[in-house]
């Protein structure tokens, strides 16, 4: 994800900042949409222009070769001067979601750094249950830039270089996650360099809303009423 070497460089200066998210959404159904998307801020762009690297150059190139596997590639502009790059995708099932999970990790790892684990997302009669993993720990590739992998987490840590966060929100009620904080419905998970992290939630598999199925016995006994008093008229004419 980092990309060549010229990028991790960059990231250590300070005021640079590449922040990466994660965020599932996942329905009753286990359908749902996928997004991952990498931002850099404007003086992270120009230390690597500088140095001739594209700090979302590598995510780009995994949208176009995931293409044919569903994933959607976006760029954007921030009011703040941040560029972001975005892949998203849908998905109508379990197994759906499981062959983008698993495209999506081999895309991204790179010889320095393995940021996402393949997810798995089950769905069952009661329960939707999604478990997976994140790290920002550097290999022992990061050594031919002149830095032990301890000593480039030291200095990621102390720049405040990389904000890494998945969010997960489930349809119903959470009855475990190892999730450390909650934003409205989304369940967070902030990843810091050096660490890797367990990404797994469950929650209760709602049932079918009740209105749709109310409303349409309420219409379909109107529907008929209607009709039997149009009989009536008829036979009475």
């Amino acid at each position: 994800m980092l990309g060549p070497a010229a990028v991790l460089l960059s990231l250590v200066c300070t005021g640079c900042q590449l922040r990466f998210d994660v965020d599932v959404h996942v329905d009753r159904r286990g359908g749902g949409h996928f997004e991952v998307s990498l931002a850099a801020d404007p003086e992270l762009q120009a230390r690597a222009a500088q140095a001739g690297a594209d700090p979302l150059g590598d995510l780009a190139a995994a949208g176009r070769r995931l293409r044919d596997q569903g994933w959607r590639t976006a760029e954007r502009r921030q009011a703040d001067g941040s560029r972001e790059v975005a892949l998203s995708a849908d998905f109508a099932n379990a197994a759906q979601f499981d062959a983008l999970a698993r495209d999506l990790a081999t895309a991204l790892a790179a010889p320095e750094l393995v940021p996402l684990e393949p997810m798995d997302l089950e769905v069952e009669e009661g329960r939707l249950s999604l478990a997976g993993a994140a790290s920002l720990r550097p290999t022992p590739v990061v050594s031919e830039l002149g830095l032990s992998p301890q000593e480039a987490v030291r200095l990621l840590r102390e720049r405040d270089a990389i904000a890494y966060r998945i969010a997960v929100a489930l349809p119903g009620e959470v009855v475990e996650t190892t999730a450390t904080a909650r934003d409205g419905s989304l369940l967070i998970w902030q990843v810091q360099p050096g660490e890797r992290v367990e990404v797994r939630a469950v929650g209760v598999r709602p049932g079918p809303a009740v209105w749709p199925i109310v409303l349409g016995g309420v219409l379909g006994a109107l529907a008929a009423g209607a009709a039997l008093r149009r009989l009536r008229r008829a036979r009475a004419g």
